[in-house]
């Protein structure tokens, strides 16, 4: 069991080339963060996980997504957004190793063969955030094949959620236009290790109601990425 604590000051200016640490007259609030973890492992062949719990809060705030500055939907009174005084969300996670065990490889590189789940939920706030919640599950077999025991492949899910209080300012704004919802993404990867320090990944995705709107067709997404570590 591990807990971590993080404070930080908000500064804006953190950008400019004039910027430097300790230069604190910027600062405009503060984000604290706390998280604790857990990092059992389970039966005989010592299977791995991964689990945390977490959440912070900010107190600069920012832009309510619905209500204007008299507490009434800024879509129809044309007042500027109401300025909340803090923000704040929370997250759970978590990785689990189902099957297979951890492995030492020839030249010294450290893997773990067989199959593991994941599983990760956010929830930000709902007065200020657009896309305040997003859940995703997924699963990765590692070490797929005898001859390639640094490679793995995955398949996930996820669903974004797009804030009903700022739908509701696009329809207060937009009468009879359609108002998105959440958006689902599905992904399958292969990662494949082409030397110690170089890895391609290409990736296929499949989208369902783009942008969270149920009348816009599904998308396909063809990717890859090359990660090169030293």
């Amino acid at each position: 069991l591990w807990m971590l604590h993080s404070f930080f000051l908000n500064i804006p200016k953190d950008l400019d080339e004039s910027f430097a640490p300790g230069w604190f007259s910027g600062a405009e609030g503060a984000l604290a963060h706390l998280e604790e973890g857990w990092s059992p492992k389970f039966g005989s062949d010592a299977l791995q996980g991964r689990y945390q719990i977490g959440a912070w809060y900010d107190t600069v705030g920012g832009s309510d997504v619905l209500l204007g500055t008299n507490n009434e939907p800024a879509a129809l009174t044309g007042l500027p957004a109401l300025q909340t005084s803090d923000r704040y969300g929370f997250y759970v996670q978590g990785l689990q190793q189902l099957t297979g065990t951890g492995v030492a490889l020839p030249g010294g590189w450290k893997g773990v063969e067989g199959l593991t789940f994941f599983f990760n939920y956010m929830q930000a706030d709902r007065a200020t955030a657009v896309l305040n919640n997003q859940a995703s599950i997924g699963i990765f077999y590692a070490a797929p094949f005898a001859s390639r025991p640094n490679d793995h492949f995955g398949i996930g899910f996820a669903r974004t959620n797009y804030n009903a209080r700022a739908a509701e300012a696009i329809s207060l704004a937009h009468p009879g236009f359609a108002v998105p919802r959440a958006e689902y993404s599905n992904e399958v990867y292969y990662s494949y290790l082409l030397s110690p320090w170089l890895t391609l990944r290409p990736d296929v995705q499949y989208i369902i109601d783009p942008g969270g709107y149920t009348h816009r067709a599904s998308a396909v997404v063809l990717g890859a990425r090359a990660v090169v570590s030293f």
